[in-house]
């Protein structure tokens, strides 16, 4: 028998035409034959599957063409290559397969029924759901709580709430399927949707009544509602209210509280928070803490965002910018400095931004000279050009300080290094020149800055040239 299968397989190889399968089709094919020399339904269907992950779905429809010459598709593989049909809203390709299978001696199953209600369902096509329970029903496979819950996000998805309660209703007085969590937060997730948020109290509150405890995603729901609408005092009301029934707030509950608390500046009560995360051992994912630091930065809380940060396993680049930032505002140039060293232990790649974000710093704080360095640094040693916004820093800590001149051959040095000075750099310029007694040199400037520096850096630099070298000779 086992030669025979072989030999089928040999056959309908040979007589495949190459070009007509992908090439990772053909990839998956020659895994298939090397987990066996003739391989049996349930390795085509393990394959096909793994291809539904990989959204590869043309190849999934290839492999199970493929696998059809040789074995007939039964209920489990065929239910698998309508589920990747759904879930890539091939609905007309999963109904085809669905009427197929009888041709193939397979009947659908409770689970490739429950499947197709869902997905049709949540694509808002009732009528087609309504034919499925028909079926099933003339088939005499019974409904369960998947298949009834599914009818609820059908309607549902197209605003037919009232229907949606009826299914609701008959399950909470039927004797043989009883609604769970997951068929009572959908009519909540439709009514908070649509801000009826007192209907959704009473669905949750129903839950209770009838014995069906509101579980994780229930309070979810609500902190996120209160949350999205600048409510975070009763977002966070129902975060504390889950905690105390002995339910664990995962992250997403603590990160869209937070949100919310911060939406209202409810410094305190984000400190509580994130007091509590910390004792429930609760890691928020990295954009979470750079918004949370930066709010607090904002907060002038530097101590607290400063402890975040080093509390933190994997910061980015943009947390380490933020932090020094922040830093660097609050007069505590040491330690950002070390902040920026603590890059090189944990690996992060510095950027430009880094870079001006510490010559910024130092420029504040009037280092100038390690400013000015670290700038010649970037590029000669680390590999990193500095960009407009590098200069204009520089430019500014120039001008302050008066000292024009060197202004003007920074520029000159952008134009030779094809840096492209913008407004703010002629700006800062044209404001030194005035303040040192020049507004002839700051009148040309104007008027070149008139004709738009844009499409005309030649000629910027030639007019600094000019007025440097007119200086040089008037001994200044």
């Amino acid at each position: 028998m086992a030669v025979h299968l072989q030999d089928a397989h040999l056959t309908t190889i040979k007589s495949l035409e190459p070009m007509l399968m992908s090439p990772v089709t053909l990839q998956v094919l020659a895994q298939v034959f090397k987990s066996a020399p003739s391989p049996d339904i349930v390795t085509y269907t393990n394959f096909i599957k793994y291809l539904g992950h990989l959204h590869c779905i043309t190849e999934a429809l290839e492999l199970f063409t493929f696998m059809k010459e040789i074995h007939n598709p039964d209920t489990i593989s065929c239910t698998v290559l309508i589920r990747i049909l759904c879930d890539s809203n091939m609905f007309d390709h999963a109904l085809s397969v669905f009427l197929k299978m009888p041709k193939y001696n397979c009947r659908p199953d409770i689970i490739c029924y429950n499947i197709l209600i869902d997905k049709f369902g949540e694509a808002g096509e009732v009528n087609q759901v309504q034919k499925f329970c028909s079926i099933m029903e003339a088939e005499g496979i019974q409904a369960d709580v998947v298949t009834y819950s599914s009818l609820v996000k059908a309607h549902c998805a197209t605003n037919k709430i009232e229907e949606a309660l009826l299914v609701l209703r008959f399950m909470e007085i039927s004797e043989m399927v009883q609604p769970n969590t997951y068929t009572y937060n959908t009519i909540i997730k439709t009514y908070l949707d649509r801000k009826l948020v007192r209907e959704a109290h009473g669905v949750f509150g129903r839950m209770e009544i009838i014995g069906c405890k509101p579980d994780l995603c229930s309070y979810n729901l609500f902190i996120k509602y209160y949350s999205d609408i600048g409510q975070g005092l009763e977002a966070y009301m129902y975060l504390k209210s889950m905690i105390r029934r002995g339910i664990d707030a995962n992250e997403s509950s603590y990160r869209i509280c937070l949100y919310g608390l911060i939406r209202q500046c409810r410094l305190d009560e984000v400190l509580e928070v994130i007091q509590e995360m910390k004792l429930n051992r609760v890691v928020l994912c990295v954009c979470t803490y750079n918004n949370l630091i930066m709010w607090l930065g904002k907060m002038s809380r530097v101590d607290e965002a400063y402890s975040i940060f080093s509390e933190m396993k994997n910061p980015d680049e943009i947390t380490i910018n933020i932090v020094i930032q922040l830093l660097y505002k609050n007069g505590r140039g040491k330690q950002a400095w070390e902040t920026y060293c603590l890059m090189k232990e944990r690996r992060i790649k510095a950027s430009v931004v880094t870079y001006n974000i510490l010559i910024h710093g130092l420029c504040m704080e009037g280092n100038f000279l390690k400013a000015f360095e670290l700038a010649d640094r970037m590029e000669s040693e680390i590999g990193i050009s500095p960009d407009v916004v590098t200069y204009n820093c520089l430019l500014n800590s120039l001008c302050n300080r008066q000292q024009v001149e060197d202004a003007c051959k920074l520029v000159l040095k952008m134009l030779v290094k094809g840096c492209q000075p913008d407004l703010i750099s002629v700006n800062t310029l044209l404001n030194g020149m005035i303040i040192v007694g020049r507004p002839k040199d700051a009148s040309k400037l104007f008027k070149h800055l008139r004709e738009d520096i844009a499409a005309h850096s030649v000629p910027l630099r030639k007019l600094i040239e000019e007025m440097l070298a007119r200086n040089d000779d008037s001994g200044l």
